[in-house]
């Protein structure tokens, strides 16, 4: 991953292209993963720290010139946070239905 002491040193338009590679990693993750294994989930969390540490150390009296990049990296965040929902959702119907066929076995095994 990237050390940062060199996002300390990084200029703004460094600092919001970081964070928008971060955002593209990630929904890169989010997009081909059918499920994520825990391996891929913290490299989310390694990708997010080093998405928030960029976004903190932007000078935003500089940003209006990279107006149109940020539009894209809160695009990005958006649909990240669309894609986990989605995913998180889904596993929480699974986990759901196992809960039901796990009664339905148990009460299956009292019956005999």
């Amino acid at each position: 991953m990237l050390d940062k002491s060199v996002l300390k040193q990084a200029d703004t338009e460094t600092l919001i292209e970081t964070a928008l590679e971060c955002g593209r990693q990630q929904a890169s993750i989010l997009a081909h993963a059918e499920a994520l294994t825990d391996e891929q989930i913290e490299e989310l969390i390694e990708i997010e720290k080093i998405r928030d540490f960029s976004i903190r150390l932007i000078d935003w009296a500089d940003v209006k010139q990279f107006e149109s990049r940020l539009h894209v990296l809160q695009k990005l965040d958006n649909d990240n946070q669309a894609l986990l929902t989605a995913k998180r959702k889904a596993l929480q119907q699974d986990i759901e239905l196992l809960k039901k066929r796990r009664n339905v076995a148990g009460e299956y095994m009292n019956f005999r």
